[in-house]
C-alpha cells in the first residue's frame, strides 16, 4: 500500500625552572583545598600543563557554544575533532609558549598550533597578563599551571586559580571541566568530552578497579564472562601466568578455552599519571561428558541398545519429544518399545561442586518396519492460525488417507495440508491411515493458537506536516518505529514503509504502508521581528521552514555591514548579542542561502527589527 503527502515540516621553561626527582609525585598531588567547581551543564573546557605535546580532544558531547582554554609552558599541537567539533564557538592558547625547544616530549620541535575549527574561532597568546594574583603563583603572566595545589610555591608556573580566572574573564561561560597534569599531551591519548564530564582539577586517568562477579568459573562455561570496570580511561588487561583466556581489549574471561588455576588480572591505563588495578580469579574443571549411539534402531529390535557414554558416570538421561523407551539412569533404549522417529537424548553429568554439570546432548532415530510404516509428521507441534497453510512430511508409505479430531480442524483428507486460516483454535490428533496393501496408521498431534489479526490505515493527512496512522485488529501493537499504541503520527523526511506487527499468545501478525513523500512545497519563513528580552516568548532570530536543509548559511549583519551573527546549522539561534554583548535595539539586516533535499539552492535576504 502506497500513500503520497507532503511533508512541510520538517552546533617557560626558563633555565632557572628547576624540578628535583624526588618532587615529581608531589606535583601529581591534587589538593582539595582549590575549591574548584565544574559544572556538567557548563559549556568552558580548560587543560592545563607543563610540558606541552600534543593535545586531541574529541568533542562527542553536543554541548552548545563550547569554549576551550588551553595553558602550558612548552608549544602544544591542538587537534579538535568529534562529531560536535562543530560547536566549538572560541579556542584560547595562553601560556609561556617557550622556543628553547627543550623536546622533553620527544615529539620534535614544533610552534604551537590549532586546527580543527576555523581560524578566526582560535587565538594564540604568550605570557598574557594575569587576571588574579597569587603569592604562591607567578604574578607577571599566564605562563604554565601544572598542579591544582594552592598553597605551596608553584616553581615559577601560575597557581590554578590564575589559569582559570584567566580563561573565564576571557572566554566567559561556565566551567564544564578542569584537566591539569604535569607531563606531556602525547598524541597516543584523545581526550574524550564526555568522559571528562564531573572532572574538575584532577586526571581522567586517577583511579580504576576491576572485578569478575564471584571471582571463579567453570571450564565447562562456554561464554564469555565479563569484567567490572569502575573508573575512567581506556586501558589494555594482561593475566598470570599464562593459561587464561582473557581477552585484551574488553577483559572478558572464557572460561572453556582457559586451564584450570589462579590468575590474577591487571587492567593498565597509560597516561599522566598511568593507574592500573588488579583483581583474581579461578577457574576450575568441571565435569564434562560426551554421548553416543550406534542407530539408528528399527523398531523390531527387542533387546536394550546401551549408549556410549565418556566422562563421569551417574548423571541422569533424558529425552525429547515422547516416544523413545530410555532408561533415565543408564541411558539404554528399547527400540521395539519405541515409537518410530528422531529423538534428542540429554545427559546432565553430576555436579562437582561448587560446577554443574554440562548438559551435553545426542540424536538417536528409530526406524519403522517396512510393512508398518505410516509414518509422517509435521514441521511443528504447535501453529499459530495466522500462518500460511502446512503440508504434512510423510517419512513413510505414500498413499494413505488423513483425518483429525475432534472437528474444526481444516484438513485436507488426500495431501494432508492443514489450512491453518480457516480452522478453529485447539488441539487435534491428525491420523494417517494406510489402506493397501499394509493396514497401518500413526497419529500426530498438533496445536493451533489463536493468533492475532492486524491491519494498517492511513487517515488526517496534513500538507506535510505530518500523518497518522493507525493499526487495527488484536494483540499488542509494535510499530517498525518503536512506538507501542494503536494510533501513531509519523513525518518521514524521505519516503518510508511503516509496519505495525502485533503479538497475541506467542503469534505474531504484520501489516505494512509505504509514505510517498513529494518535496514540492517546502517552503521557508523569515520572521521580521524579535525581542530577546528573556521573557520566553520570541527571544530568537531564525528562520523557519518546513523542510530539511541539504545545506545552510545564516548571515546577521548591523547598519554599518559588520557581521554580527554567522551559523551554518540550523538549530544555532541569533540571541540578539555580539561577542557575549548585548545589541542594541535596531533594523539588522539578513542573508540565508539554502537548498533543500532534492531542490536548487536559494538566497534570500531582508531585515528584521531587534527590540528590547
Amino acid at each position: 500500500m502506497k500513500l503520497l503527502i507532503r511533508p512541510c515540516s520538517n552546533f617557560f621553561k626558563s633555565s632557572n625552572l628547576f624540578f628535583f626527582t624526588s618532587l615529581f609525585a608531589f606535583l601529581f598531588t591534587l589538593n582539595r583545598s582549590t575549591a574548584q567547581s565544574c559544572d556538567p551543564t557548563g559549556n568552558l573546557i580548560i587543560f592545563s600543563n607543563y610540558d606541552g605535546g600534543e593535545l586531541n580532544i574529541n568533542v562527542d558531547v553536543d554541548i552548545a557554544d563550547l569554549r576551550i582554554g588551553i595553558c602550558s609552558y612548552e608549544p602544544v599541537r591542538i587537534t579538535i575533532s568529534g562529531p560536535f567539533s562543530g560547536n566549538v564557538t572560541e579556542v584560547l592558547y595562553a601560556g609561556a609558549n617557550s622556543s628553547q625547544n627543550n623536546n622533553n616530549c620527544n615529539i620534535g620541535n614544533f610552534p604551537t598550533s590549532i586546527s580543527g575549527v576555523p581560524a578566526s574561532n582560535y587565538t594564540i597568546q604568550t605570557a598574557p597578563s594575569v587576571t588574579v594574583t597569587n603569592p604562591n603563583g607567578n604574578n607577571g603572566g599566564i605562563i604554565c599551571g601544572y598542579s591544582c595545589d594552592l598553597n605551596n610555591d608553584q616553581g615559577g608556573c601560575n597557581t590554578i586559580n590564575q589559569v582559570v580566572d584567566y580563561f573565564t574573564t576571557q572566554l566567559g561561560g561556565s566551567l564544564y571541566a578542569l584537566n591539569v597534569q604535569y607531563c606531556c599531551w602525547l598524541n597516543s591519548t584523545t581526550y574524550s568530552v564526555a568522559a571528562l564530564s564531573g572532572l574538575c582539577c584532577q586526571s581522567p586517568n586517577n583511579a580504576v578497579s576491576i572485578a569478575y562477579t564471584g571471582g571463579s568459573f567453570c571450564t565447562n562455561i562456554t561464554t564469555p564472562q565479563n569484567v567490572i570496570l569502575n573508573g575512567n580511561g581506556v586501558g589494555t588487561y594482561s593475566a598470570v601466568p599464562a593459561g587464561l583466556d582473557l581477552n585484551l581489549a574488553t577483559g572478558a574471561v572464557t572460561p572453556s578455552g582457559s586451564a584450570p588455576g589462579f590468575y590474577i588480572v591487571t587492567y593498565t591505563v597509560p597516561g599522566c599519571p598511568g593507574t592500573s588495578a588488579t583483581t583474581t580469579l579461578q577457574i576450575i574443571n568441571g565435569p564434562t561428558a560426551t554421548i553416543a549411539y550406534q542407530g539408528p534402531f528399527s523398531e523390531t529390535v527387542t533387546t536394550s541398545q546401551p549408549v556410549e557414554l565418556t566422562g563421569p558416570a551417574g548423571g541422569s538421561f533424558t529425552s525429547s519429544p515422547g516416544g523413545l523407551n530410555l532408561s533415565a539412569t543408564t541411558g539404554a533404549i528399547n527400540p521395539s518399545l519405541s515409537l518410530p522417529g528422531t529423538y534428542t537424548v540429554t545427559y546432565t553429568p553430576p555436579a562437582s561442586p561448587p560446577c554443574p554439570g554440562a548438559p551435553v546432548s545426542t540424536e538417536v532415530t528409530i526406524t519403522t518396519d517396512p510393512a508398518n510404516n505410516a509414518a509422517f509428521s509435521y514441521t511443528a507441534s504447535s501453529y499459530c492460525d495466522s500462518e500460511n497453510p502446512q503440508l504434512p512430511i510423510i517419512s513413510g508409505s505414500a498413499g494413505g488417507r488423513f483425518t483429525a479430531t475432534p472437528a474444526g480442524l481444516s484438513l485436507d483428507g488426500n495431501t494432508g495440508a492443514i489450512d491453518l486460516q480457516n480452522s478453529i483454535p485447539g488441539t487435534y490428533a491428525i491420523i494417517y491411515t494406510l489402506l493397501a496393501p499394509f493396514t497401518a496408521a500413526d497419529t500426530f498431534t498438533v496445536l493451533l493458537i489463536e493468533g492475532p489479526r492486524v491491519q494498517v490505515s492511513a487517515r488526517d493527512t496534513l500538507c506535510g506536516q505530518s500523518i497518522t496512522l493507525a493499526a487495527t485488529g488484536t494483540g499488542d501493537f509494535l510499530w517498525s518505529t518503536g512506538e507501542t499504541t494503536g494510533v501513531i503520527a509519523v513525518a518521514p523526511d524521505i519516503s518510508t514503509q511503516y509496519c505495525v506487527t502485533s503479538t497475541l499468545n506467542g503469534c505474531t501478525d504484520t501489516a505494512c504502508i509505504e509514505v510517498t513523500l513529494d518535496r514540492s512545497c517546502c517552503k521557508i519563513y523569515v520572521p521580521n521581528v524579535f525581542s530577546p528580552n528573556s521573557d520566553g516568548i520570541n527571544d530568537t532570530f531564525y528562520p523557519f521552514a518546513t523542510c530539511p536543509f541539504e545545506s545552510y548559511e545564516f548571515l546577521i549583519f548591523d547598519r554599518w555591514g559588520a557581521l554580527v551573527f554567522k551559523s551554518n546549522n540550523p538549530q544555532n539561534r541569533w540571541n540578539g548579542t555580539f561577542n557575549d554583548k548585548v545589541c542594541s535595539s535596531d533594523s539588522y539586516l539578513y542573508t540565508i542561502s539554502y537548498q533543500f533535499v532534492s531542490q536548487p539552492i536559494n538566497r534570500i535576504s531582508g531585515s528584521v527589527n531587534l527590540l528590547r
